[in-house]
């Protein structure tokens, strides 16, 4: 498989050890078959690159179509085209591509189907042991996530690799710390975030780059080239250190492979601050019940 036209960006180049990547990759737009084959060619690529774990962009199976489509479609139509299960084709691809090239893979961002509620969902899948994929689901729901029918998730789920544990921000909750530090508080070292292309959150390089100054962890933040109709959007991959440091920040409209080894990671101490996690989040979701009950969403 062909992996000419991708850039490689090696943090601690000559390190060795397993990585962890960000595969900053087009995403078109109602274009399924198009991702899955950019899909393929970044998998295929990291593998060969020694990463153990591949960030790969928001909702990468069909493009940004809540922001793109809710105003012009349906939402019963919407979901019915785009929302995904375990049995669609797409987790199946996942779960495929993971086991083929032994690597763990981070979906952020996709519509779940699961039974008659929806959710925005990001999804790990392991490569091992027969594990299945696990979901973290989206605590706060935008107004235009609510108007086709998205629940929000009532839990942090702790993705684990083996050698880090995640916690998955997608756009608005990016501006919550208190969100990422229930994951911290359960034993994350990694916190993951994206954005929607064709609504991002502004200043969002400094806002990561503060994310991860307060929560004393690493941040990755995943970016992509996201081509919309006729309109093409790149949004800055980004790797910041637990000191707010942006160690890397790629922004080209070249598809590219950003990897940081584990060793670099783990190498940096995290305080324990003695964080209550369920009480922060039961904080949390009662603030967001108000705000929905009072028609204010985020």
């Amino acid at each position: 498989m062909s992996t000419e036209g991708f850039k490689l960006v090696e943090l601690g180049k000559g390190v060795p050890g397993s990585r962890l990547g960000i595969a900053h990759m087009p995403v078109v737009t109602d274009a399924f078959g198009i991702n899955l084959n950019h899909l393929r060619r970044i998998v295929f690529y990291a593998s060969e690159r020694n990463v153990n774990t591949l960030i790969i962009p928001y909702s990468a199976a069909f493009g940004p179509v809540i922001e793109a489509y809710s105003d012009i479609m349906e939402a019963e139509e919407l979901r019915r085209r785009y929302a995904v299960d375990s049995e669609h084709q797409y987790l199946k691809t996942l779960r495929y591509l993971s086991a083929n090239y032994g690597l763990n893979i981070i979906s952020p961002a996709l519509i779940e189907r699961a039974g008659s509620r929806y959710y925005i969902s990001s999804v790990f899948v392991p490569y091992g042991n027969g594990e299945e994929p696990v979901s973290q689901r989206k605590i706060l729901v935008s107004s235009e996530e609510k108007k086709i029918g998205i629940r929000p998730g009532h839990e942090i789920s702790v993705l684990n690799d083996y050698y880090l544990k995640y916690v998955v921000l997608v756009s608005n909750e990016i501006v919550v710390p208190e969100l990422g530090r229930v994951g911290v508080a359960q034993g994350c070292n990694m916190v993951v975030s994206t954005i929607s292309p064709l609504k991002p959150v502004r200043n969002y390089v400094d806002i990561v780059r503060a994310l991860a100054q307060i929560l004393g962890v690493w941040v990755l933040h995943v970016g992509g080239i996201f081509i919309v109709n006729d309109d093409r959007y790149v949004l800055n991959s980004l790797v910041v250190n637990p000191q707010g440091e942006l160690v890397v920040m790629y922004s080209e409209a070249t598809p590219g492979l950003v990897t940081v080894p584990y060793r670099d990671i783990l190498a940096a101490e995290h305080v324990d601050h003695g964080v209550d996690a369920a009480g922060i989040l039961g904080f949390l979701l009662r603030y967001v019940r108000k705000r929905r009950k009072a028609g204010k969403l985020f």
